[in-house]
């Protein structure tokens, strides 16, 4: 039976409990309604937000065991989703991810994975003792960012690894494009293994025909979305869904609540509430979302020598599919690295968009976009090209994704012994610590990694861009990071 997708029962419930109930609270938070804060604070966020964040009661339920609103608001979720049970997240889609990881897998059980997988997967490995199968995936050689995984190669490995206990897939990767979900699903569940789906950068693809298919549709066994990223709720916010089968509620249930904040953002939940109310009485808003994206591509390809891809990738296997709401921009003709016309578009157009790489910026359409809004990026980058065009062409290879040696597993390596040392004398050590860059946070290396001369040299380069870069300190400006004491 389907449920009243008009009710929003924990935003009315939060609203009510603060505004209509005379008690005076001697509970937490202790800023007692934001009445602690200074005036030029409560005047910024609002006196009436700030008397939202609110701790858990009888009457608004507790996230770690909901019996009440926020279990009501789960179940909508799940029922508009299509899942059987959903779970809000406080700690956006790491939790998630890390969740999915210790709900499948023990210490030393076989999980397979995309090397393009995000930190938090590698986290989820440290934590559950898990020992990771790496899929590489197709690196598409102009633009230099990393696909999807092949149907053929994830079942090579799975024929190879029979007695894994899950897979991991990235649907959509960063960037927005995605893998054959629907057969891998189908091929891994002839032989028992579950599917966990990192759906971060996809919470919109259950809700509409138009986008590509979510892991919800092929009834993967557990999925993550970052409402946050893509569904319009508040950042940090995201859900976890899960299919009854080869994994447990109750074991599911146990998993969230071994790290899960008992002190849960109220001001997180609504907006979860909130968000899931929108898109399930306004679908129209997902297809202007692909109208004015496909509009932003269009008027992209007009303005030389950019180039925006969509359909011409597609190969059905490892790019089966895009996500319109992703605008990867190809500027390798322009003679600048990505990152530099990231910086440069900040600087000076005050455009900022979500990432820049070596050979490609990326751009990410919204819900809240309008032609306003989008106007203002294709102005800049009409601008941008006029004033800095140097007309010939940077195109950098591909240092997106290595083929490591592995020499420990990852909590092994993360829990040992560890030393600092400069990048360039950690050559041939092996890490103990990720080595990245955010966003998109794929590491370069993991714990447990053979460090080699590739790995340093594309580190320096990332270095030079000035790109955020975790996993490494900065000491009298030369970098440092963690290997293993022991020898190798």
């Amino acid at each position: 039976m389907k449920l009243d997708q008009t009710r929003i029962p924990l935003y009315h419930e939060h609203i009510d409990y603060v505004l209509t109930d005379p008690s005076v609270n001697f509970d937490v938070p202790g800023h007692k309604h934001g009445r602690s804060f200074p005036d030029f604070y409560k005047q910024m966020m609002s006196e009436q937000m700030l008397a939202l964040d609110i701790n858990s009661s009888k009457t608004m339920d507790n996230l770690s065991n909901p019996i009440g609103v926020i279990k009501e608001a789960q179940e909508l979720a799940a029922d508009l989703f299509q899942a059987d049970q959903a779970y809000f997240l406080v700690n956006g889609s790491t939790s998630g991810i890390q969740n999915m990881i210790l709900a499948s897998c023990n210490p030393n059980d076989k999980i397979i994975m995309p090397r393009n997988m995000h930190k938090s997967a590698i986290n989820g490995l440290v934590l559950s003792g898990a020992l990771p199968i790496f899929i590489y995936p197709e690196i598409e050689s102009d633009l230099g960012i990393s696909m999807g995984m092949s149907l053929e190669n994830v079942k090579k490995t799975i024929d190879e690894h029979q007695d894994a206990k899950a897979i991991m897939i990235l649907n959509p990767t960063y960037y927005g494009y995605t893998s054959n979900i629907k057969e891998i699903t189908e091929y891994a569940h002839q032989f028992g293994i579950a599917v966990l789906v990192d759906e971060s950068h996809g919470s919109l693809f259950a809700l509409s025909d138009k986008l590509p298919l979510s892991g919800l549709e092929v009834h993967a066994d557990m999925v993550t979305i970052s409402m946050h990223k893509t569904g319009g709720s508040l950042t940090q916010s995201s859900i976890l869904f899960h299919n009854e089968g080869l994994i447990s509620a109750s074991r599911v249930r146990s998993v969230i609540n071994l790290a899960q904040t008992s002190s849960a953002s109220y001001l997180l939940m609504s907006s979860l509430d909130v968000a899931r109310y929108q898109l399930a009485n306004h679908p129209e808003m997902i297809d202007d979302l692909i109208s004015l994206s496909d509009y932003v591509r269009n008027e992209v390809n007009k303005i030389e020598p950019l180039f925006c891809p969509s359909e011409e990738l597609l190969n059905h296997d490892t790019i089966y599919d895009f996500d319109q709401a992703k605008i990867v921009i190809d500027v390798s003709n322009l003679g600048y690295t990505g990152f530099e016309v990231v910086d440069l578009l900040q600087e000076e157009y005050h455009t900022q968009l979500e990432v820049g790489e070596t050979n490609v910026i990326l751009a990410v359409i919204g819900l809240g976009d309008d032609l306003k809004t989008v106007e203002v990026l294709l102005s800049a980058l009409r601008s941008f090209v006029k004033r800095y065009n140097k007309k010939r062409k940077t195109k950098y290879s591909s240092v997106n994704i290595h083929v490591p040696i592995t020499l420990r597993t990852p909590r092994e390596a993360f829990f040992s012994k560890a030393m600092m040392v400069t990048l360039d004398d950690a050559i041939d050590k092996i890490a103990s610590d990720q080595i990245m860059v955010y966003p998109p946070g794929i590491p370069l290396a993991i714990p447990g990694e053979l460090i080699t001369k590739q790995m340093v040299e594309e580190f320096h380069f990332l270095l030079q861009m000035e790109s955020q870069l975790i996993g490494c300190t900065m000491i009298d400006e030369i970098p440092y990071i963690r290997i293993m004491k022991e020898g190798i």
